[in-house]
């Protein structure tokens, strides 16, 4: 089921939600050919960042970005640690799909690669989106269970949908969708 504002009742979810088959068509609309899909942690919001894949190798090639340096690490304990080398980030053309099958454009999107873990997570996600999706709000988790994240590009730009459910309605079901070889 797509999230959805307001009464968080299951039948208010089902009444509300975009259907599995619109939401693909709406991919396909505008022109994504392959989805990739992330189950999200349940400290996965707006605060804590959305982890990706452990880096940007590949990930930079299929999302197309603008790759830029970004603010210098202040880590010196981690293994692999390097104070005053530069973060990478991919900046991205993100739209998030909503749940009445519009766009909307969240402009502050980025990749980030922290070498020094090494991991890419996904940031700014929600910043300067007029509608951005209610249950990456860390502010909002308690109204959703398990939730999923279904992002693709069409060579231009990314767009994404996050696919959830009121609490203990388990993990949504996505039919004929496989975990993407990209991230872990």
């Amino acid at each position: 089921m797509s999230e959805q504002r307001g009464d968080t009742s299951r039948e208010e979810f089902a009444r509300r939600a975009l259907p599995k088959t619109v939401l693909f068509d709406g991919f396909r609309r505008r022109g994504v050919r392959r989805l990739f899909v992330k189950h999200l942690a349940p400290n996965d919001n707006d605060k804590n960042q959305i982890y990706i894949a452990p880096s940007l190798d590949g990930m930079a090639n299929l999302l197309r970005g603008r790759l830029s340096e970004g603010s210098e690490s202040t880590s010196s304990t981690r293994a692999g640690s390097s104070p005053g080398r530069p973060k990478m980030v991919l900046h991205l053309d993100w739209v998030w799909i909503t749940a009445d099958d519009r766009d909307a454009t969240a402009p502050n999107t980025k990749l980030i690669y922290y070498f020094q873990y090494p991991e890419v997570r996904l940031s700014g996600f929600l910043s300067g989106c007029t509608d951005p999706p209610d249950s990456l709000r860390r502010t909002q988790l308690g109204r959703y269970d398990r939730r999923i994240l279904l992002f693709g590009t069409n060579g231009e730009c990314v767009f994404g949908h996050v696919i959830a459910g009121p609490p203990g309605s388990g993990i949504p079901d996505i039919p004929g969708l496989s975990p993407s070889p990209v991230s872990t």
